[in-house]
């Protein structure tokens, strides 16, 4: 149903095994982080500093950045 399409954006899902952004916020549920045990996390957006993680750290409004990781990441064609 959803096809063709390049790509589908979801939110929501955390347990299944597809690339995942991890949201994070200051004033959010407290909890482990996703990536702690989460190997399919490829970048994580957060409204405070985020260090020493494997994956791509973004300020949670760089809507644009994150848009260009994931063209990068999906080797996508701008048309």
């Amino acid at each position: 149903k959803l096809s063709p399409v390049d790509l589908v954006l979801v939110e929501g899902y955390k347990l299944e095994a597809i690339p995942k952004i991890e949201v994070r916020r200051r004033d959010g549920r407290q909890g482990s982080p996703l990536i702690d045990g989460d190997a399919t996390v490829i970048a994580i957006a957060a409204d405070y500093a985020v260090a020493d993680h494997r994956v791509p750290v973004f300020e949670l409004d760089a809507a644009a950045a994150i848009a260009e990781f994931i063209i990068q990441r999906l080797s996508l064609v701008r048309l």
